[in-house]
């Protein structure tokens, strides 16, 4: 069985950044409500989010995780 393991910190940062530039850029204040819900959300609603804005996965998933097993 395969795991795909995603870089969740990168993943808050970046949907701040595009939820702040929304409201700074389109003045759009309900993207303010979204950046604080952001460290709430589970994993799960964070790749959902990432797909519904439609940034791309792929950019999030950590190459080298098995190090992170097999600390001593």
């Amino acid at each position: 069985m395969t795991y795909i393991m995603y870089d969740f910190e990168r993943i808050k940062k970046d949907l701040k950044d595009y939820y702040m530039s929304a409201y700074f850029t389109l003045g759009y204040g309900a993207s303010l409500v979204n950046v604080s819900n952001i460290e709430i959300l589970t994993n799960e609603e964070l790749l959902v989010l990432v797909q519904n804005i439609g940034l791309n996965l792929d950019d999030y998933v950590l190459k080298d995780y098995g190090s992170f097993y097999n600390k001593k």
